[in-house]
């Protein structure tokens, strides 16, 4: 049998949604230093700067499906950890 889950949108938060602590709130305006940095940044910058915290975020997701899953192999981590990010909730 496969163990593989199918995952969904709704199954794809395990963790619940964002903390609401102020100091992870996701909501609050940036910083005026942080404007001035991303308005010096180039178009190509900003995108290897998202690409890179993706490539990070999947690693991370990786990892956890590892622990959750021993018996995955590298190829299943990977695309289910893909998949996370592609159907995950806002």
């Amino acid at each position: 049998m496969n163990d593989m889950p199918l995952f969904r949108v709704q199954e794809n938060a395990p963790l619940g949604p964002a903390p609401t602590h102020p100091k992870f709130r996701l909501d609050e305006p940036l910083h005026p230093f942080q404007i001035a940095g991303f308005r010096k940044m180039t178009a190509a910058q900003k995108f290897r700067q998202l690409e890179e915290m993706y490539r990070w975020g999947v690693e991370v997701k990786k990892h956890q499906l590892a622990k959750e899953f021993p018996s995955w192999d590298e190829e299943t981590l990977e695309r289910e950890a893909r998949r996370a990010y592609l159907y995950a909730p806002d």
